[in-house]
């Protein structure tokens, strides 16, 4: 069924003109059924339309799959009046802010409503303590993280006010992160012209390292699906990156910790998307690939570690079913896993201090 899968996105994305064979009814159910849980149906159904008549799903899906696209039409629409609504307002608040993946990926995608957004990120440039007392002042945020708080002021539209794009467990890896980040905004900040989108969108320079930290975090912390592994490919596919581009990512990757996870990527993208290997960051990496592959068709209950039983008050029996789950990932990736543990009782620490 993966295959078949597979073959569809790659119909979807321009790199077959059709599938392997003609699906049963029941499959094509099931590849309904990913599309969503993998985020990614406006994608698929583009896809589906071009397929010969005869291997077309039944009238019913087709039906569904349009009703769905046009939802998330809707939804893209909204999220792009939000964000420009949003740094407005943080602007004349006195707050930088800088739109994070989700619309901001628009520009890599061939029709920039194909990309399914559930909520939207912003980093807001400024001291953390100002921020959470102005978004406080507005609001109160349902939850305060080391990285982010969610912050809903529309219905139906939640949004994640980012005091840093991301994290990593390992503090080596953190630092050099927070470091990079922090040169990137203010870079990104300093050079944008706020008139065309109405919002502050980063570059490729600044996507690549991020989305792939992102993608990471995900892995660990919440859950996987393939719509984050769409963004890396139309960026690798729009942007024409040299060996030496290549090489400057991979050093930053490095830096984080991220090599061997990027390999891995970059080997899920050659079975899924068919990624040529002359458009790769780096060499693949099989094992580590078929590894994050695994994780992606993961069943629903086993993904979102730290998301999932949130209502389980019992936060040493969460602590160590977390981090039972996480030693899956040892072999991998040793460093982030090791100081996980740390990291996970400081951002408690920090989150019950704040509540205090």
């Amino acid at each position: 069924m993966q295959t078949l899968f597979f073959e569809l996105i790659q119909v979807s994305i321009g790199k077959r003109d059709h599938l392997s064979r003609i699906p049963s009814e029941e499959e094509w159910k099931e590849m309904y059924r990913l599309a969503n849980t993998q985020g990614i149906p406006a994608i698929l159904f583009g896809g589906v339309k071009t397929l010969p008549k005869e291997q077309l799903p039944v009238s019913d899906i087709i039906a569904d799959w349009m009703t769905l696209c046009e939802k998330i039409e809707a939804v893209h629409e909204k999220q792009t009046r939000l964000a420009s609504f949003a740094t407005k307002t943080f602007m004349s608040h006195g707050f930088r802010t800088i739109i994070l993946k989700g619309i901001s990926l628009d520009r890599y995608y061939p029709k920039a409503s194909l990309r399914y957004g559930s909520d939207i990120d912003i980093w807001i440039d400024g001291d953390r303590n100002k921020v959470i007392d102005y978004i406080s002042s507005v609001k109160r945020p349902r939850s305060i993280l080391y990285h982010h708080c969610d912050f809903s002021i529309i219905p139906d539209m939640n949004m994640e006010v980012h005091f840093t794009p991301s994290f990593l467990a390992n503090p080596i890896h953190n630092r050099r992160f927070q470091r990079w980040a922090r040169k990137n905004e203010e870079r990104l900040l300093s050079n944008h012209d706020y008139t065309r989108d109405g919002y502050n969108t980063p570059d490729t320079s600044f996507n690549l390292p991020y989305l792939m930290t992102h993608l990471f975090r995900h892995m660990l912390d919440e859950e996987l699906e393939l719509k984050p592994f769409l963004d890396i490919y139309y960026i690798l596919t729009t942007e024409t990156l040299n060996e030496k581009d290549k090489h400057s990512y991979m050093s930053e990757l490095r830096e984080f910790g991220l090599d061997r996870f990027t390999a891995g990527v970059m080997y899920a993208l050659g079975v899924a998307c068919g990624l040529d290997t002359s458009l790769m960051l780096c060499e693949p990496d099989k094992k580590t690939g078929e590894a994050i592959l695994q994780e992606i068709f993961k069943e629903e209950s086993d993904k979102g570690i730290l998301t999932k039983n949130k209502s389980d008050g019992n936060h040493i029996r969460r602590f160590l079913k977390r981090e039972y789950k996480l030693m899956r990932f040892f072999r991998f990736y040793p460093s982030e896993i090791v100081w996980t543990p740390y990291w996970t009782i400081k951002i408690f620490l920090m989150i019950h201090w704040r509540k205090q």
